[in-house]
């Protein structure tokens, strides 16, 4: 889309579906749930253990009791994500753990995590990064697991630490995870809003259509 808007006389015609907008900001909020999901790990390491198949499934399940019928349609979708932000409640809608966590629960940190990454991600001085998610039954899927487990390491991280970055980082010395783990959330937005003699223009404001706030035909 940002090609779209800034290069459209190089093309014939575009055929769009599901665009990402301010894309530094989505990879950058995606490296953030990652490190909320190392902290929660049961396995050091091991993101998808911070929020498991069965604990997905679990809130999933308890999204669906709230919201499902909320778009007049009880149909397993959660269509109306408005109305649902507004009826569910993570901390009150799924079992806290007392014990051990079992897939029927979640612990009180992983509560306040979780639900912190769906508001909308901050950074380490409580900056906004980007906007929040809704919940829906998606997030008990394998391709939810893979955007926020596999992606922040394997994709987001080296696109925001080269693409996006003034300046790039070395790739001689690049370690995907470390950079994800152990970067700072600040550090890495100031990077993608920085400029230099060689990059003149920032990555965000490269990735923006021109006129970025007519959202109009």
């Amino acid at each position: 889309m940002v090609a779209a808007a800034r290069y459209a006389d190089q093309y014939d015609g575009f055929l769009v579906g599901n665009p990402g907008y301010r894309l530094p900001l989505a990879a950058v909020a995606n490296i953030a749930g990652a490190k909320t999901d190392a902290s929660l790990a049961s396995t050091p390491g091991d993101l998808a253990t911070g929020f498991t198949q069965a604990e997905r499934s679990l809130v999933s399940n308890a999204v669906l009791g709230k919201c499902d019928a909320l778009d007049g349609a009880p149909d397993g979708l959660v269509q109306d994500v408005g109305a649902c932000r507004a009826v569910f409640d993570l901390n009150r809608d799924v079992p806290t753990c007392t014990s051990t966590r079992d897939g029927t629960c979640l612990g009180a940190a992983q509560k306040t995590g979780i639900a912190a990454l769906f508001a909308g991600a901050k950074t380490e001085s409580g900056a906004t990064i980007y906007t929040s998610f809704p919940y829906d039954a998606g997030l008990a899927t394998n391709g939810w697991a893979s955007w926020k487990f596999s992606a922040p390491i394997d994709r987001d991280s080296g696109a925001v630490a080269f693409i996006w970055s003034v300046p790039p980082s070395d790739p001689a010395s690049f370690n995907g995870r470390d950079f994800v783990l152990g970067g700072s959330l600040d550090a890495i937005l100031a990077r993608i809003n920085a400029t230099g003699s060689t990059y003149p223009e920032s990555a965000l404001s490269f990735m923006l259509p021109p006129n970025a706030t007519n959202l109009g035909p």
